[in-house]
């Protein structure tokens, strides 16, 4: 029997109740459970158009986890993602390559305030960040994204991390 026949033959209420099921499952997948921001999955399916790209990278993410564990820096991360999402009222916000490398989508004329905010935030966390800052041209998005992760691998390859690094447009 295929999962079609097993629909045909399945009540409403079990095909409503499928469809949550169905539904959560998706959900879930949009939403990173350790810092509980947006999957890259979730903003490539929704993306910013216009604005700036705020990308940035934890640095020496390997020497915080021997210190703290991967649990207590993980935790720190939390926080400082969720202070971003309720202090500048973002949802675009999304852990990106790996577990130490995020971005954040914003207005333009927001873009350099919120990238000294986030290297900010960060540091309270007593955690340095790198970020690269991107305006989004032509609604290509991607290409921001890459040029901002661009700047801070070339920012952290010439040891020059910490900071906002940012492109013209």
């Amino acid at each position: 029997m295929t999962p079609m026949t097993d629909m045909a033959n399945m009540t409403r209420d079990q095909l409503i109740i499928a469809l949550t099921l169905a539904q959560n499952q998706v959900n879930a997948m949009k939403i990173d459970p350790t810092y509980g921001i947006l999957t890259r999955v979730a903003l490539e399916a929704s993306p910013a158009t216009e604005g700036a790209i705020v990308f940035w990278d934890v640095d020496k993410m390997h020497d915080l986890n021997q210190v703290w564990g991967y649990e207590g820096v993980d935790k720190r991360i939390r926080e400082a993602c969720a202070h971003i999402r309720h202090t500048r009222g973002c949802t675009l916000i999304a852990r990106w390559y790996s577990g130490d490398e995020f971005i954040y989508a914003c207005p333009a004329a927001e873009a350099s305030q919120a990238a000294a905010s986030i290297v900010a935030l960060f540091k309270a966390q007593s955690i340095g960040v790198t970020c690269g800052v991107a305006e989004i041209v032509g609604g290509d998005w991607r290409e921001a994204v890459r040029t901002a992760s661009g700047m801070v691998q070339n920012a952290k390859a010439d040891n020059n991390r910490g900071g906002v690094h940012y492109a013209n447009p």
